[in-house]
């Protein structure tokens, strides 16, 4: 287990940045090639439709975003998983629900040399909770275990804003626990992973679908409903009312919006909930309020996964569109007994964010285009000669390892390599001709004041000067 990182107030500092040296991790982030494109020239070779390259200040805020998260989620006591990208189809049909818009059409699938339908991971609890049984996790004493995880997911979905085929997510899974606080410590998680982040701004939101027998009572009086206004439904809709119709309520389409909300009369779920899971919805809620967490009831929110019971949650912006949820997530009591055909029981509750989303918001937009200004490197090593060149090469790497991100140039003449050194923002210039080589000195130039200093050709002097 690393050493928990310490997460500063500022949201514009990686969380590694914190344990490496702030400026080294944003110019570590901000390399980027400008490679020219030629409009006669058609690449034979594309990224798949829906998936997409990130370069520069991009990637970098994806690396960012995810140690943020990591040193977040070790502050509440959460440790790490990994689980493969590829998993058996099977696992998905099963957990997260065959009639799931995931499953029905988003899923990746595939059939490998050995026959097996295997599938590339749309989302991460089901891999998270096979995880945990396939290596009897499940017999440790505590039975409780509190994970976070970050990585790429797969849906053949319509790309759009914040909407990719590839996209990557954060989350956590607390698991063994039935206690509403859990819900609370999940959500308040996912809010000050926001805040730290500086996104703003954004709604809680939350509803609750009752336990298994709750779903059904709903599932039946909202069919006989639907029923009744099925001829208003787009035909894409109207299949689902037999399959699922709370499917029909996670729909983002706008027609079929336009429709539900027409109808005031729509059973919402908080009308059929036991008192057991009223008693929990209520807690969950005052838990928030104690905190002085504001959150608004959505009725209609169901998730579009099929494993939730009780607790669910989003977190949205206005900014996003149709595609608003930064975030969501909730409880999974069943998922466990699903994949154990009853043997192991343990109940869960947990979250996703999408990074995409996160990053298609206005203040990170920000947050990419300041550091997009910053250099990726500290120092140009320029060589007069060749044999300044064989001295300065070792130079270099020692600087390296010291910290110090540096490039070297030689075959130029000074004042060349000095203009290279003002277009690729250097903020200093080492400098080595014969004359320094013979006094075992370093020309220090500041690029930015336009002054120059002789300096002692070693490494801590190098180092105290620029560090």
């Amino acid at each position: 287990m690393r050493k928990a990182c310490t997460v500063g107030s500022n949201p514009t500092l990686s969380a590694r940045g914190h344990s490496l040296g702030v400026e080294r991790v944003n110019r570590i982030h901000q390399a980027r090639v400008q490679i020219p494109v030629s409009p006669f020239f058609m690449p034979e070779w594309t990224a798949p439709p829906g998936m997409r390259d990130y370069f520069g200040s991009e990637a970098g805020m994806i690396f960012s975003l995810e140690e943020q998260f990591t040193c977040l989620s070790e502050k509440y006591g959460y440790q790490p998983i990994r689980t493969p990208l590829i998993e058996m189809a099977e696992l998905f049909y099963k957990g997260t629900g065959e009639s799931s818009e995931i499953v029905q059409k988003e899923m990746y699938e595939f059939t490998d040399r050995g026959g097996r339908k295997l599938a590339l991971r749309p989302e991460s609890t089901p891999s998270v909770a096979r995880a945990l049984i396939e290596h009897h996790f499940f017999g440790s004493p505590s039975k409780k275990f509190r994970l976070y995880y970050f990585g790429p997911m797969f849906r053949y979905d319509r790309p759009q804003k914040g909407r990719y085929r590839l996209f990557h997510q954060v989350g956590v899974e607390a698991i063994g626990w039935k206690e509403p606080e859990l819900d609370v410590e999940v959500i308040l998680l996912l809010l000050d992973y926001l805040t730290q982040l500086g996104v703003s701004p954004f709604k809680l939101v939350l509803n609750s679908l009752g336990c298994s027998a709750d779903r059904k009572k709903y599932h039946k009086e909202l069919s006989h409903f639907l029923k009744k206004i099925r001829h208003e439904l787009p035909e894409e809709e109207q299949g689902k009312i037999e399959r699922n119709p709370m499917r029909i309520l996670d729909s983002k389409q706008s027609v079929t919006r336009e429709v539900l909300d027409k109808h005031p009369a729509l059973p919402k779920t908080l009308s059929f909930l036991c008192k057991d899971c009223e008693a929990h919805f209520a807690e969950v809620c005052e838990g928030l309020k104690s905190l002085g967490r504001e959150y608004e009831l959505s009725p209609f929110l169901v998730r579009g996964l099929d494993y939730y019971t009780r607790t669910v949650f989003e977190v949205i912006s206005p900014e996003l569109g149709a595609q608003d949820s930064l975030g969501g997530g909730g409880r999974y009591d069943d998922l466990f007994s699903l994949y154990s055909d009853g043997k192991i029981d343990l109940p869960c509750v947990g979250f996703a964010a999408g990074l995409e989303r996160i990053l298609a918001t206005s203040s990170l937009q920000g947050k990419m285009q300041s550091l997009q200004t910053l250099p990726p490197f500290r120092l140009l090593l320029i060589a007069l000669d060749e044999l300044s060149r064989k001295l300065l090469y070792p130079f270099r790497y020692a600087l390296i390892q010291e910290g110090i991100p540096t490039d070297i140039i030689w075959g130029k003449r000074l004042k060349s390599a000095l203009s290279y050194a003002n277009r690729m923002k250097f903020p200093y210039c080492g400098i080595m001709g014969e004359n320094e080589r013979n006094t075992h000195r370093l020309i220090l130039r500041d690029m930015q004041k336009g002054s120059q200093e002789e300096i002692p050709f070693e490494i801590s002097q190098v180092v105290e000067k620029i560090r």
